[in-house]
């Protein structure tokens, strides 16, 4: 939904260890790259006891344009005008040079696996965003101070274990970006990769979410009828498979997707509009299957590979329809992972987006792992998704990524957000919430808890106390009317009720026939203090 080695345990390895994290984050202005991971031969050469561990990794890396990376031009002398929707970064303008991405890393989650024989392992790991940030984690690790690496020591043991993950009203769920990732982590442990602990604290795997710039190898053009041209970075390994999705927000089966080779390295693509003859698109069922072949080509388990689409499926292709949602108790508009708010922009579902995975060579480039001592095998598979239709308007992009899930421009100009996210925390009373109609309150409330987080931002809001009811005229999906009140003994400005009012006219609902009438019940209370940076 801005982004942004090997080494062995005994004493002489942790200091050299040390030593290279020194390196890394102490030299800014030289070469911030990782080493490459360590070839199989430089692992078995290791000094005795040998350690023997496999790490599996999958997550998305969701691409938006930043300000300034857009660039409006008319190709040849033409009177069409096309978008460079992702560059800038090497030239004298943007859209010269190498394709320079603003990046939300979502969800990766890191699964460890012991050979047959092995009951346990212990090794030391590390993940970079360079240039960026670190958002969440779990287990807690060490931080740098400038949050671009994060360090854990494992101790894995052979078979599987129930974590224990912080609740979406806890301290650890309190991020810099209002966005906690980490209460649903849960739902994506397996059976059958092995009970990690880093001091006190267990689970089944290990997550990290982060943010900013990239260097990606694919680079995209689209002109104003929807074709594109999709172009491979110079020297850059290819991607196995590209994919085109149109997402329906409503329901999955209106979501269209197109399948198309890589170009060679240096060439372009030209990838036709939609309305063209060919090629015929696919459906959200079919797209969902080359995801799922392609994450068990780059080496990942059944069982990961289907934590994956269940973590993703919604967003990539859109709900699945109201009454199956109900039917099947799915991952849906009713599946309630804990999420404690709307996903920031980066990583929020977008109508039109190109998706591949990301390379090897290109995910260690971009998200360089650092290990002691290293494992006999990595898996990666990071999902690169490239919103197709970012602003081409200066300062836009920040406030979508401020505005979260369903910001659009047109939004934007009567719902005056504030930068600086320090409001008040909102929270819905799905006790008290109400829904009229043919639409589930279970829905309903699946779909306002995504919305708090936004709210909560919006001007007039940083001082806004007790309970505010919201009241919502809900015909084809879309908010018809929005009308917002403070109950007696609460504090929300004038202009925190309008703003309130503004964005709730921007949200969707899932489609269902009449008239929904919403009473729904947002509880504000001052924003807790900042934690600390080592968190």
């Amino acid at each position: 939904m801005h982004p942004m080695v090997a080494l062995s345990p005994s004493f002489a390895r942790h200091a050299l260890w040390s030593l290279m994290v020194l390196v890394t984050v102490g030299c800014g202005a030289g070469d911030d790259r990782a080493a490459p991971p360590a070839t199989e031969a430089q692992a078995t050469s290791a000094a005795a006891p040998s350690v023997e561990y496999d790490l599996h990794e999958w997550g998305l890396v969701s691409a938006v344009v930043g300000a300034g990376d857009v660039w409006v031009h008319t190709q040849g002398g033409a009177e069409r005008t096309r978008r460079v929707l992702h560059g800038g970064g090497g030239g004298a303008s943007p859209g010269l040079g190498e394709p320079l991405f603003h990046t939300g890393i979502g969800k990766p989650v890191l699964y460890v696996h012991l050979p047959e024989g092995r009951s346990a392992a212990s090794f030391r790991l590390a993940v970079r965003l360079r240039g960026g940030r670190m958002l969440e984690h779990w287990p807690p690790g060490e931080l740098t101070d400038d949050a671009q690496q994060l360090t854990w020591q494992v101790e894995a043991t052979r078979g599987p274990c129930r974590g224990e993950y912080p609740a979406r009203d806890s301290e650890a769920c309190h991020t810099a970006d209002g966005y906690c990732e980490l209460a649903e982590v849960g739902a994506y442990e397996t059976a059958e990769a092995a009970c990690v602990r880093v001091g006190e604290q267990r689970a089944g795997v290990l997550f990290y979410r982060g943010e900013g710039p990239a260097v990606l190898p694919v680079r995209v053009d689209a002109d104003d009828a929807g074709a594109l041209s999709v172009r491979l970075r110079d020297e850059a390994a290819p991607p196995g498979v590209l994919l085109r999705v149109e997402r329906s927000a409503h329901d999955r089966r209106a979501t269209r997707v197109a399948r198309f080779a890589p170009p060679a390295s240096g060439s372009a693509l030209a990838v036709p509009a939609w309305d063209s003859a060919a090629p015929l698109p696919l459906d959200a069922a079919a797209g969902e299957a080359v995801l799922a072949e392609q994450l068990s080509a780059l080496g990942m388990t059944g069982a990961e590979r289907d934590a994956f689409l269940n973590a993703w499926r919604d967003d990539l292709f859109g709900p699945a329809p109201v009454n199956a949602d109900i039917a099947d108790g799915g991952h849906g508009v009713l599946g309630d992972l804990g999420l404690a708010s709307a996903p920031p922009g980066t990583l929020a579902p977008v109508a039109h987006a190109l998706l591949y995975f990301l390379p090897a060579e290109a995910a260690q480039e971009q998200l360089p792992l650092q290990y002691e001592p290293p494992p006999r095998q990595l898996r990666r598979a990071l999902l690169v998704r490239v919103n197709l239709q970012p602003s081409p308007l200066a300062g836009v992009a920040d406030q979508v990524r401020h505005g979260g899930e369903g910001t659009d421009v047109a939004s934007l100009g009567p719902t005056p957000l504030r930068s600086d996210r320090a409001g008040a925390v909102l929270r819905l009373d799905s006790s008290r919430t109400t829904a009229t109609g043919a639409l589930p309150v279970e829905v309903v409330v699946r779909v306002l808890r995504r919305r708090a987080g936004p709210l909560a931002r919006c001007a007039g809001m940083e001082s806004a106390e007790g309970v505010l009811r919201l009241r919502l005229a809900v015909h084809a999906g879309a908010v018809r009317s929005a009308t917002a009140r403070a109950e007696p003994g609460s504090t929300f400005s004038a202009a925190a009720r309008r703003c309130a009012e503004s964005s709730a006219r921007g949200w969707a609902f899932p489609t269902v026939p009449g008239a929904v009438a919403i009473d729904a019940y947002f509880l504000a209370s001052p924003a807790p203090a900042a934690a600390p940076s080592g968190r």
